[in-house]
């Protein structure tokens, strides 16, 4: 791994460079990789290149490369539960929004999956008598995947709120009965 150029590009792709020229015939290769699959399902293709080519790529076809070694298996494991909110993290419960660099922003981290199709995502923060505060993410789009959002201690009129505890809610409008953990909630803390 340490001799491989990763490439950056889309988040369904996984595109590396090799260090030599795999030989045609000679060189076998097995390739293993680990990602989070957010949908139900997914399918896999892949495609090699010469760099001396640019431009012209091969599809790879499924298949024993050789009767020698098991080759094109490919293992999937899937998700053990039946939760649509996962992961779920905030970097502190406390914000404090002075804007001395040090907590002035809070980041929720969390993952959708499961979901064929949503009516939308969104992040809330309220306060202790159930007003909403701040709407600080509301999305329409295909939510699955990674997501993360900060929010800076401020009201949907961009003051800074007070003092206090606050609740943050993640909520996920599922287009079936069936998903779990469609909504997750934690106390958080703005100090100065």
């Amino acid at each position: 791994p340490a001799e491989l150029t990763d490439h950056r590009t889309r988040a369904d792709t996984l595109w590396f460079r090799l260090p030599d020229q795999v030989g045609r015939g000679v060189d076998i290769m097995e390739i293993r990789f680990r990602s989070t699959i957010f949908a139900n399902s997914a399918s896999f293709s892949a495609a090699v290149q010469s760099s001396g080519a640019a431009g012209f790529w091969q599809k790879v076809d499924g298949g024993e490369a050789t009767d020698l070694v098991d080759s094109q298996t490919t293992t999937v494991l899937a998700l053990g539960d039946n939760e649509v909110i996962k992961n779920v993290h905030l970097d502190s419960r406390v914000v404090t929004p002075n804007g001395d660099g040090t907590n002035d922003e809070l980041k929720f981290s969390f993952s959708i999956a499961r979901l064929i199709q949503s009516d939308g995502m969104s992040v809330n923060i309220y306060d202790l008598s159930g007003d909403l505060v701040k709407k600080v993410l509301s999305n329409k789009l295909d939510p699955r995947g990674q997501h993360d959002v900060l929010w800076s201690g401020e009201n949907a009129s961009g003051q800074l709120v007070p003092p206090g505890i606050y609740l943050a809610r993640i909520e996920v409008d599922t287009d079936v009965e069936t998903g779990v953990k469609t909504s997750a909630q934690s106390l958080i803390y703005v100090a100065y």
